[in-house]
C-alpha cells in the first residue's frame, strides 16, 4: 500500500513540476524579448508558441492513434531527416533569399 502511494505521488510530482517549468521558461523568454525589443515582438513570440504547442498537442493525439508499426517508421524517418539536414554544408534557403540581389540573373528594379 505505501509503495503505491509513493509511486503515485511521484507521478503527481512529475505532473504538476513539468507544466510550471515549461511555463517558467516561457515567462523568462518573455519577459527578456520584452527587455531587449518591444512588448509587440514578445506577444508575437508568446502567441506562436503556445499556437505550435497546441498544433503539436493535436498531432500527437492523431499520430498516438496509428499502429505502433507506423509510429516507428514515422520517428525513424525523423531521425533520419535531423541527420541529413544536420551534416548538410550548402546553401540554406534564407542565404538564397537573403543574398538574391548578388545573382547575375537578378536585374535590379
Amino acid at each position: 500500500m505505501t509503495v503505491t502511494f509513493i509511486e503515485s505521488f511521484a507521478f503527481s510530482f512529475t505532473a504538476v513540476f513539468f507544466p510550471l517549468v515549461i511555463t517558467t521558461f516561457l515567462i523568462e523568454r518573455a519577459t527578456k524579448t520584452i527587455e531587449e525589443h518591444k512588448i509587440t515582438d514578445a506577444l508575437y513570440l508568446l502567441f506562436t508558441t503556445i499556437a505550435m504547442a497546441l498544433l503539436l498537442a493535436v498531432l500527437g493525439e492523431f499520430i498516438l492513434a496509428l499502429e505502433p508499426a507506423i509510429i516507428y517508421a514515422i520517428f525513424a524517418f525523423s531521425f533520419l531527416a535531423v541527420i541529413a539536414v544536420g551534416n548538410y554544408k550548402g546553401l540554406r534557403l534564407s542565404e538564397l533569399l537573403r543574398f538574391r540581389f548578388l545573382r547575375k540573373d537578378h536585374a535590379p528594379h
